[in-house]
C-alpha cells in the first residue's frame, strides 16, 4: 500500500532517534524502525518515502526546537529556521513540493488517501502555521481526509511547538 496511514502513525520512531548523536557527528540516525513500522502495512516505496519524510520533520523539529537551538536566537526566529530547515529537507531529500500555500491548495484539494496526496499538504500545514493549535486548524480547513492530515501535521507540530497543557 502507498497509502498515508503508514505516515500518520510514524511519530513514535521519530522521538526515538538521538538528537545527540546527530549534533556530535552530523550524521543522521537510523531510521530503520520507520521504515520497518511502515513496511508491515504499506509495503510500496511511496507509502515508505511519505512514513520516512513525517519522520525527518518530527526530527527536525525535536533538534532545532529542543536542545539543540542556537540560544541567541528568539523563539519566533527559532521556530522560522526551524521550518526552513523542514521545507529545505523534505524537499530535498524526498522531492515533496512545499512552495504552494494552503490558500492555493484549499480550492482543488479532495480526498486523497495517498501518501504523495496527503503528507505534503499535512507539511505545509505545519509550516503556515504560529502554534499547535493553528497547525491542527491549517490540517482541518483543508479538507480530505482531514484526521490524517491533523494527525500527521500535529505530530510535526508537537515537536517544534509542544502541545499546550489546557
Amino acid at each position: 500500500s502507498w497509502g498515508n496511514g503508514s505516515a500518520m502513525r510514524e511519530s513514535p520512531w521519530a522521538w526515538l532517534m538521538d538528537c545527540g548523536y546527530y549534533a556530535r557527528t552530523g550524521i543522521w540516525p537510523s531510521r530503520e524502525l520507520a521504515k520497518l513500522s511502515a513496511e508491515v502495512t504499506h509495503n510500496h516505496p511511496k507509502g515508505i518515502k511519505g512514513a520516512l519524510a513525517v519522520t525527518d520533520a518530527i526530527f527536525l523539529c525535536r533538534f532545532y526546537m529542543g536542545g539543540y537551538k542556537d540560544s541567541s536566537l528568539d523563539e519566533r526566529t527559532a521556530i522560522e529556521q526551524c521550518k526552513l530547515h523542514v521545507k529545505e529537507h523534505i524537499e530535498k531529500e524526498y522531492g515533496y513540493d512545499l512552495s504552494k500555500t494552503l490558500d492555493e491548495i484549499r480550492p482543488a484539494y479532495c480526498f486523497d488517501a495517498s501518501c504523495q496526496g496527503t503528507v505534503p499538504q499535512a507539511i505545509i500545514a505545519f509550516l503556515e502555521s504560529a502554534d499547535f493549535e493553528d497547525a491542527i486548524r491549517n490540517a482541518v480547513s483543508l479538507g480530505g481526509d482531514s484526521d490524517t492530515l491533523a494527525a500527521i501535521t500535529g505530530s510535526i507540530a508537537e515537536a517544534a511547538y509542544g502541545i499546550p497543557q489546557w
